[in-house]
């Protein structure tokens, strides 16, 4: 699988070595020009759930599965997504 260019280090890294139905907390950084609620759409039809962000800051904080930080990664407004918190539970 090729990994999108938008994974920071560590979510790369989960990305090819974690299990796969782990649960990440990632911050996502969001195109400021982007329709929010669209991009917020697209990230949970890719298999993220949303769980804070401020209208005015470009950074969301996003649970996502191990199997499908890239695809969070490859929604067409999201710039950038680092995981920070590995959850051992789906």
């Amino acid at each position: 699988m090729t990994l999108s260019q938008k994974l920071g280090p560590r979510a790369r890294r989960l990305a090819t070595t974690s299990i796969e139905d782990h649960v990440v907390e990632s911050v996502v950084e969001v195109a400021r020009s982007a329709n929010r609620k669209a991009v917020e759409k697209e990230i949970a039809e890719a298999g993220g759930r949303i769980r804070s962000h401020a209208r005015s800051s470009p950074f969301m904080r996003v649970d996502v599965t191990v199997h499908h930080l890239n695809d969070v990664a490859l929604v067409d407004d999201v710039i950038y997504i680092e995981a920070e918190e590995l959850r051992q539970y789906a």
